[in-house]
C-alpha cells in the first residue's frame, strides 16, 4: 500500500537508529499509518532488533565517502511513490511530539507558497536562532551571541572554500556590538555567491558544543509536547538537515536544475527563483551533534567528536526512557 509521506533515513558510519525508533515508535497510531520509514544504509547493520507496526524498508548502497552514494540515495528517495518526502540527516533526533505536528500539518505544503517545513534544530542554519529563542534561557543566549560575535568568516568558510565575498557577514559579528539574526539573514540574501548556507553556529564547535549540551542538560523540555505553531520568518537559505516536501516539487527542481550530487542549492536556488517561502515548527526542538565543518577538520577532531556524538544519542535515549517511566519500546 502506498504511504502519503516517505521518511527517508540517511545512515552513513554511524549508528543512530536506536533514539529515531524509539520516538517513531511514540507516534500516534493514525500518524504511523500515512508513513513508511526507508532506511538507505551505507553500512550493513543488524534490524532485527527494529520492533515496529511501521511500515519500514532497509535498501543498502556500499560506499566509502558520503559523496560516494548521497546521490543515489536521493534518487532512491526521489522516486517512491508518495506525495510527501522528508530527507533525514543519521544525527538528527527530534521528539514524536515534533514528528506528529509535521506530519499533522504536511498540507501547508499544497499551496504552493511554502516549499518546506522543518523544526527548529539547535545548531541548524537558519534555524538556530529560532531554537534558542523559546528553547535556551537569556544566559545561555548571551553565552551563544558572544561567540558569534568572535566569528570571524574571512578566517574561516571564506578560507577553507575559496568564497571571499562572506567577508561583508562580518559587519554583524566581529564588527558589531550585537548579534542581530533578521539583519545577518538580509546581509546573507546579497552576498555574490550561489552557496549561502553560512552562518556563525556552522564554523564554531564551542557553540555547536554548548547548544547540544543545553538540550542534554534539559531533556524533558526537549521531547515534551510544545504549543507548536507555523511560522515563516525571511531565511534565504535552508542548510538544515531536516525538511519535509512534496515529492513532485522536489521532482521539478530535479529536473530544471539539477543536483551535483546534493540538492541544497539546487533547492535554495529555486526557492529564490520562484519568490517561495520557508515554514518552521515554532518550538519544534530537533538536535544535530555537529556539523562535519568542525567534526572532521582532521582525523583526531573526527575520532573525539564521533565519541561525543554516539555520547549524545545514548543520554538522550536513557533519559527519554527514564522521563517515560523507563519505556524501552524500540
Amino acid at each position: 500500500m502506498t504511504k502519503e509521506i516517505t521518511i527517508n533515513f540517511l545512515q552513513h558510519r554511524r549508528d543512530f537508529r536506536k533514539l529515531f525508533m524509539y520516538f517513531m515508535n511514540r507516534l500516534k497510531p493514525e500518524n504511523k499509518k500515512l508513513i513508511k520509514i526507508n532506511f538507505l544504509m551505507t553500512d550493513k547493520l543488524d534490524f532485527n532488533w527494529i520492533k515496529s507496526d511501521i511500515e519500514i524498508d532497509v535498501v543498502n548502497f556500499g560506499g566509502t565517502l558520503w559523496d560516494n552514494n548521497y546521490y543515489k540515495k536521493f534518487m532512491y528517495a526521489l522516486n517512491q511513490d508518495s506525495k510527501y518526502y522528508v530527507t533525514l540527516g543519521e544525527d538528527l533526533f527530534m521528539s514524536n511530539h515534533v514528528w506528529d505536528y509535521m506530519i499533522e500539518n504536511r498540507n501547508v505544503l499544497d499551496d504552493g507558497q511554502i516549499l518546506s517545513l522543518s523544526p527548529v534544530i539547535n545548531i541548524g542554519v537558519p534555524t538556530c536562532d529560532l531554537f534558542m529563542e523559546d528553547f535556551c534561557t537569556q544566559e545561555q543566549i548571551q553565552e551563544i551571541h558572544k561567540i558569534f560575535l568572535k566569528m570571524d568568516f574571512n578566517q574561516t568558510c571564506s578560507k577553507r572554500w575559496d568564497i571571499y565575498e562572506y567577508g561583508i557577514l562580518n559587519k554583524h559579528t566581529i564588527n558589531a556590538e550585537k548579534w542581530e539574526p533578521e539583519e545577518f539573514a538580509k546581509t546573507l540574501a546579497t552576498v555574490n555567491t550561489e552557496l549561502k548556507g553560512v552562518h556563525p553556529v556552522r564554523f564554531s564547535y564551542e557553540a555547536q558544543r554548548l547548544l547540544c549540551d543545553f538540550v542534554l542538560q534539559n531533556v524533558p523540555k526537549f521531547i515534551e509536547k510544545q504549543n507548536f505553531s507555523i511560522i515563516t520568518p525571511f531565511r534565504p537559505y535552508l542548510c538544515n538537515e531536516m525538511s519535509l516536501m512534496r515529492v513532485d516539487v522536489l521532482r521539478k527542481i530535479h529536473d530544471e536544475l539539477g543536483f551535483n550530487p546534493y540538492d541544497e542549492v539546487s533547492i535554495n536556488n529555486y526557492r529564490e527563483q520562484n519568490n517561495l517561502t520557508y515554514a518552521f515548527v515554532k518550538k519544534g526542538y530537533s538536535l544535530h551533534t555537529l556539523f562535519a565543518y568542525v567534526s572532521r577538520s582532521d582525523p583526531a577532531v573526527w575520532e573525539r567528536t564521533r565519541l561525543e556524538e554516539l555520547e549524545m544519542h545514548d543520554v538522550i535515549l536513557k533519559k527519554s526512557q527514564e522521563y517515560n517511566h523507563f519505556d524501552l519500546s524500540l
